[in-house]
């Protein structure tokens, strides 16, 4: 047996192992705290950058809530988020990492100083501090979004400008000069000497105009040695028509002007110089910029509609545009009132709309709701031509041209009724040599009788299309001689539509499931 200790030495090993435990108690406490501030300072930042807006308490993508520690371990659709002590078998790291599906978060990864700096924290046990995750606070945006991080809010773009004191750093006339001399001088830098007057005069040619003086014009400044000199050249240069085609150009950068349609077609807009014009007249006429803003937006809804404001709406339709068949694909539509919502948030508001379209906003306090919204607002436009003339002669003009188009439609109608049966036998042909038999069976069986699956294979390979010298040599002599009857029709209901007086491309209210063909559409029809 085993000898008892003297009670001393009992009450001396007792003593030892309490102050042990005190000691670890205290080394853990510490611990504790250190792991606490390691995330406060490197891994909440990130995870309000990035996680919590995806994964916080306002929305939870895959179920999965990373706004507390205890939601983390608890985990989403797919298990827990993370493995205390154990990185490697953490989802969250893995995705963060990309060694487990698309790697997190999407477009933009973390750097690899980053990623380590979640390994290390899960490896230790991933402590979370005391504080919540990011919340909405405040109501600044209620009327616009109200479940956006408050990294947005916190961004200087959405903070009302504070008035600050003008820095005592030298006497100038004009404030901006004080606030650079200040930080001249807080960094150490010197200014650089004082231009010449032909270097001034170079510049204030150069920024106005985008052309420097002539030689002519240069003597003259430099002869001009009365007081006012300088104000007498910048009013000149301001006058200048020269002007607004400098500056306005700038604008048509923000309005993604261009001449004509883009994509493969790439048709050219005949009246696209209008708004350009437009744009260049509003700058050298001082236009206010509300005023610009508004006609180009609701140009065709204001009180007093003009041509300008018309030609102003031409900023919502200067994008790229398919123009071939766009009734035919609706989501065509869609991606024209992306462009206009896109030009709208970047160009008037200063804001990266279009990414909600997907998704809320990563960044910028714009919901997916919000983008909708946005949509449904413009999504009753159309993009039309109206002609240069007074309002009652335009809508006359107008009219008459609907019914010179109601007549040529219903010819060209007939026209395709003479060719149809030598069409669709034409592509029956060309499925029974190239497709597989099902396919073939589904062309053939009634349309009435077709299952669905039918219907859809059908509706796919029947709009195939057929070389116009195949029609033309498979239609009896009979079938062209009443085309060309026909079409020697269309040529005589043409010859009478009235001349087409000066157009416009707006923007204005309607359906545009009913508008006309627009130029792709028509070139490319086969009658």
């Amino acid at each position: 047996m085993r000898p008892m200790l003297p009670r001393k030495r009992v009450s001396i090993r007792v003593m030892l192992s309490a102050l042990m435990a005190v000691a670890g108690f205290l080394s853990s406490a510490a611990q504790a705290q250190s792991d606490a501030e390691f995330f406060s300072h490197e891994i909440r930042p990130i995870m309000e950058r990035t996680c919590w807006n995806c994964h916080g308490e306002a929305i939870q993508s895959s179920g999965l809530d990373l706004s507390t520690r205890e939601a983390a371990l608890a985990g989403g659709n797919r298990g827990p988020a993370i493995v205390p002590g154990d990185a490697e078998a953490s989802r969250l790291f893995r995705q963060l990492a990309g060694l487990e599906g698309p790697q997190m978060p999407l477009g933009v990864p973390l750097a690899e100083a980053d990623i380590e700096k979640f390994r290390s924290w899960i490896n230790d046990g991933a402590v979370w501090d005391a504080g919540p995750a990011t919340t909405v606070a405040g109501n600044e945006f209620q009327a616009f979004a109200t479940d956006v991080p408050a990294s947005a809010r916190d961004y200087w773009a959405f903070k009302l400008p504070e008035k600050v004191d003008i820095p005592a750093a030298g006497d100038f006339a004009h404030p901006i000069d004080s606030f650079l001399e200040d930080k001249r001088q807080e960094q150490g830098i010197s200014p650089a000497p004082q231009a010449d007057r032909l270097t001034l005069l170079r510049r204030a040619y150069l920024d106005l105009i985008g052309l420097p003086p002539t030689v002519e014009e240069a003597e003259e400044f430099l002869n001009d040695t009365a007081a006012g000199a300088w104000e007498r050249v910048i009013d000149k240069l301001l006058a200048s028509p020269h002007y607004g085609e400098r500056w306005g150009r700038h604008w048509l950068d923000v309005a993604r002007y261009a001449d004509s349609d883009g994509y493969e077609q790439d048709v050219d807009r005949d009246n696209a110089w209008r708004y350009r014009d437009y744009v260049v007249n509003a700058f050298n006429s001082d236009k206010p910029y509300d005023h610009f803003i508004t006609e180009q937006i609701a140009g065709d809804g204001l009180d007093e509609t003009t041509h300008e404001s018309r030609i102003a709406t031409g900023f919502l339709r200067a994008g790229p545009r398919v123009n071939f068949r766009e009734k035919d694909n609706p989501e065509r539509r869609w991606d024209y009132l992306d462009d206009v919502v896109a030009t709208v948030g970047r160009g008037v508001l200063g804001m990266t709309i279009q990414c909600a379209r997907c998704h809320d906003h990563k960044f910028d306090p714009i919901l997916q709701k919000d983008y909708y919204s946005m949509t449904a607002a413009i999504f009753g436009y159309v993009e039309t031509d109206w002609p240069m003339l007074p309002d009652d002669q335009a809508l006359k003009y107008l009219a008459t041209t609907a019914e010179f188009d109601d007549r040529v439609s219903s010819i060209r109608e007939e026209i395709r009724r003479i060719e149809q049966s030598y069409l669709t036998e034409l592509k029956i042909e060309r499925i029974r040599n190239e497709f597989p038999s099902d396919i073939l069976e589904a062309v053939l069986i009634p349309e009435d009788e077709r299952t669905d699956g039918q219907k859809l294979l059908a509706a796919q390979v029947l709009t195939l299309g057929v070389p116009r010298a195949q029609v033309d040599a498979a239609m009896s002599d009979e079938a062209k001689a009443q085309r060309e009857t026909l079409r020697s029709l269309i040529e005589e209901v043409e010859g009478q539509r009235p001349e087409e007086p000066p157009m416009l491309e707006v923007v204005t209210d309607g359906d545009y499931r009913y508008t006309p063909d627009r130029a792709g559409g028509q070139r490319l029809r086969l009658s």
